[in-house]
């Protein structure tokens, strides 16, 4: 099982932690916006150049693509580009759990799966990789 894990950059220790519980279980985590975050310094640097800014929009649709599900963490503060990703894990047919608080209409309305704690999430998709072949 391939998961994607989207969230608010703003909230980037959440899912950095969440990202870690899931390869500590084995199953294999396609989203590495936490990485290039960490290695460009900070999300949306205002010295990127367009090339750069359509580099890291397309690594990260090709991943949320690659993946079976997408994890959103649902977040406390103001975003736009894990809803971009959720709105496109929709159309590509993933399996969409949720974690948090539900905000707009579009998250429980394109939800497998959801849960109020990040905790549950990580135990559901542990036992449903343990059912993928």
């Amino acid at each position: 099982m391939k998961v994607y894990v989207a969230g608010a950059s703003k909230e980037i220790t959440r899912a950095e932690r969440w990202v870690k519980r899931l390869q500590d279980d084995g199953i294999i985590v396609m989203s590495t916006w936490t990485q290039v975050i960490r290695a460009v310094g900070k999300a949306n640097p205002v010295d990127a150049t367009p090339a750069q800014y359509k580099s890291w929009v397309q690594k990260e649709l090709d991943e949320v693509a690659a993946s079976n599900v997408l994890w959103f963490l649902l977040p406390e503060v103001d975003t736009v580009g894990a809803f971009v990703e959720l709105g496109y894990a929709h159309a590509k047919g993933l399996y969409i759990v949720t974690s948090g608080r539900h905000r707009p209409i579009f998250t429980p309305g394109l939800t497998g799966f959801h849960s109020h704690y990040d905790q549950e999430i990580a135990e559901h998709l542990k036992e449903l990789a343990s059912l993928t072949p």
